[in-house]
């Protein structure tokens, strides 16, 4: 698949971000979010996730990985580079297991990250770099996203979130709770 940046910035900067982890004790590295998918814009940030195995993940040289990551990034030029196309154009990298667990939402909790995790990280990403089979097997785990037992799960606990917050809105305008109603 190729990968369309949108600016030769974010580009050398993807670069650098994989050549920095090429050879490091980690997994893989994935172009995620709107880089990924065709729909960054000069000023989107340049979105990666950084994979590594529980295992790795647990292992007190991970720290000094991201340690040597961080250094590297206040002194590469390129990242400055990309800095200067706009506000929110940096490197955001996300160190991740790729670990994925529901939560319950509780009544008044609201979503957890599960399918926007699972989305990003797994559906959705491109790899940059892939140094194990790590990536591919959870692919095989997630994709197609999950069963259908999950999914029913998910999408009743969507359904109960929902009907509770709806259900409070007339009470909270009837008693001039403006904001809670709003919420």
């Amino acid at each position: 698949m190729a990968i369309i940046y949108p600016s030769v910035e974010h580009e050398r900067a993807a670069l650098a971000v994989t050549d920095f982890f090429a050879g490091q004790e980690v997994d893989a590295v994935l172009l995620t979010c709107p880089c990924a998918r065709g729909k960054a814009v000069r000023g989107s940030c340049l979105d990666i996730s950084i994979l590594v195995s529980l295992t790795k993940a647990a292992d007190p040289s991970m720290f000094h990985v991201k340690q040597s990551w961080e250094k590297h990034y206040e002194s590469a030029e390129v990242f400055r580079e990309l800095n200067k196309l706009g506000k929110y154009s940096h490197a955001d990298l996300d160190f991740t297991a790729g670990h994925f667990e529901p939560q319950d939402w509780g009544w008044i909790g609201g979503p957890d990250n599960f399918e926007l995790e699972i989305g990003n990280i797994v559906a959705y990403s491109v790899p940059l770099l892939e140094q194990t089979n790590y990536f591919q097997r959870l692919r095989g785990k997630w994709l197609p996203y999950y069963s259908d037992e999950l999914r029913r799960e998910r999408l009743a606990q969507a359904r109960k979130y929902c009907l509770n917050n709806l259900d409070h809105i007339l009470p909270y305008v009837e008693r001039d709770l403006h904001f809670q109603a709003f919420q």
